[in-house]
């Protein structure tokens, strides 16, 4: 279940979210966001990033207020 505050998407909505941030990467894609996406989706699991890797990615550090890590 959904914490208190938290709305419950519906499935159109979900939809509708995708399809724009599919939208949104077609537009002016970040190499690095790109980069961790694809590292994420990697068919083989040799390849594909781990956890720590994909906490650790550069797309996600530069996203991160100074001091926490």
């Amino acid at each position: 279940p959904a914490p208190k505050n938290e709305k419950v998407l519906s499935s159109k909505e979900k939809e509708e979210r995708l399809k724009y941030i599919m939208a949104k990467l077609r537009e002016v894609p970040d190499p690095q966001f790109v980069s961790l996406i694809a590292g994420c989706l990697e068919w083989d699991p040799l390849k594909r990033l781990t956890p720590d890797e994909g906490l650790n990615h550069e797309w996600i550090l530069k996203g991160l207020p100074p001091g926490v890590l």
